[in-house]
């Protein structure tokens, strides 16, 4: 069980610019497909963070691990949105990377900062 949970929702910007920006659906169903993958590629590499710190000892101070388990569970992955739930005293971290990798992933080339709404309900 998780102690302070915490529901965290990231929403990528300027979708909607992406999408008008198609000359056909065709072109539209390949720009949904590329945001699934990079949204879904995104919460990955927060996965692979997050048991690379669990392997290395990192969250012994902050949390006491048991088995298998993972101080972060996916609620919604689709489209440009990602909403997890997580402990309190590591949502601002879990965030902060996970808005990176998407970050890298979704941004249009002329914008830096291109996140959305960032949600933290407890």
């Amino acid at each position: 069980m998780l102690k302070k949970p915490t529901i965290i929702h990231v929403d990528g910007n300027n979708m909607g610019l992406k999408f008008r920006q198609c000359e056909s659906l065709s072109d539209r169903r390949k720009l949904s497909r590329e945001i699934r993958r990079k949204t879904e590629g995104a919460f990955a590499e927060l996965l692979a963070k997050i048991i690379q710190f669990k392997e290395t000892g990192a969250f012994d101070k902050h949390l006491k691990l048991e088995g298998n388990f993972l101080p972060i569970g996916p609620l919604i992955i689709g489209g440009d949105d990602v909403t997890f739930l997580c402990t309190a005293n590591m949502a601002l971290m879990f965030t902060k990377s996970l808005m990176e990798f998407f970050g890298a992933e979704i941004c249009l080339p002329a914008r830096r900062n291109c996140i959305g709404r960032l949600r933290a309900v407890r």
